[in-house]
């Protein structure tokens, strides 16, 4: 009905959340992993690989 489960939507939202926090500046990748309940590193940055199309110490850069 919705066109994700109710993980999917859950995840998306932590990623993003995660992008906003990377692009403020305010802290580093492992910092946002964290906060977003993210433990893993190597996992959090598989993911947002794959939803963004780039790693996340580039969206500190850019």
């Amino acid at each position: 009905m919705f066109g994700t489960t109710v993980f999917g939507y859950v995840r998306a939202l932590r990623i993003n959340e995660a992008h906003s926090l990377l692009e403020q500046g305010k802290v580093n990748v492992s910092e946002a992993a964290g906060m977003v309940g993210y433990h893993n590193v190597s996992h959090f940055s598989l993911l947002f690989r794959k939803t963004f199309g780039c790693i996340p110490s580039e969206v500190c850069k850019s």
